[in-house]
């Protein structure tokens, strides 16, 4: 059974709008890096051109509007209708609208791909999302789908009850393991291909509060990282930024530290 988390505002629809709406200031900041994204070069080696493209339980839309920009033919659904309206507002001509996951107003073997990132996790009937997904793919279509990854810190800390839950909490999500996500998407009709464990500075920041601190502190220098990562000029200050930081991201990203502290995992299968 995966590990149930919880929290005080559980994660229906007025606690998602209400994140996303504290989200929108940083959407333009955050399509800046998205060529930086770890889930970037797993789209581009999976996604074909012309391909028709869903992404389910979307938000302010940034993998929308950052692989439309690529020549993506993709679709937002968000369950939403105050985060739709914000998203309009930002740019009323790409395809965000009103969905639900558990109910795609689209034909059975529509899509080519179907992208799920951080979604499925806040539902306790996520195999009922699972099968959606497998209805509206084409045959052979490539399922994406990311959850929270319950790691080797999380397992140690359940041990010790970190994550019982609190009067007056309500469930959030579930984090699991790899074997647990494999499970389901097999049982949903669908072939795995690869499996992903990923993002270990958020996952270990989130676990650890020394590590917290340190994350923070970092996080406030993210342009200048990108910018020195994408720098092209001859310039050894910047060759030796280039240099430090595409070391530590190389590291950051190796399957050993990924697969025992990664905070997510995604998996990539096939109908």
């Amino acid at each position: 059974m995966p590990l149930k988390i919880y929290q005080k505002e559980g994660a229906g629809v007025e606690y998602w709008s209400e994140f996303w709406k504290k989200r929108m200031k940083l959407f333009e900041e955050e399509q800046q890096y998205m060529e930086f994204n770890f889930l970037t070069k797993i789209f581009h080696k999976y996604l074909m051109p012309g391909a028709r493209i869903l992404e389910g339980g979307c938000g302010l839309g940034r993998w929308v509007f950052y692989l439309r920009r690529k020549g993506y033919d993709i679709i937002g659904i968000e369950w939403s209708k105050e985060v739709v309206k914000q998203v309009r507002a930002l740019n009323s001509d790409v395809p965000i609208i009103v969905g639900d996951i558990f109910f795609i107003s689209f034909p059975d073997g529509f899509f080519h791909a179907y992208i799920s990132l951080g979604v499925i996790e806040h539902h306790k009937n996520y195999l009922k999302a699972l099968r959606e997904a497998h209805r509206v793919l084409c045959k052979n279509g490539i399922l994406f789908c990311s959850v929270p990854y319950f790691n080797v810190i999380r397992r140690i800390k359940n041990v010790f009850g970190a994550y019982k839950q609190k009067e007056g909490e309500k469930f959030y999500e579930y984090r699991f393991k790899i074997s647990e996500i494999r499970e389901a998407i097999e049982r949903s009709g669908f072939t795995i291909v690869e499996v992903i464990p990923f993002s270990v500075p958020y996952g270990l920041s989130v676990e650890i509060p020394c590590i917290r601190q340190f994350y923070k502190f970092f996080s406030k220098y993210k342009k200048e990282w990108y910018y020195a990562y994408c720098k092209t000029e001859v310039n050894s200050k910047y060759r030796i930024s280039k240099f430090i930081i595409k070391t530590i991201k190389r590291i950051m990203e190796s399957k050993f530290l990924a697969i025992l502290f990664g905070h997510m995992v995604i998996i990539i299968a096939k109908k």
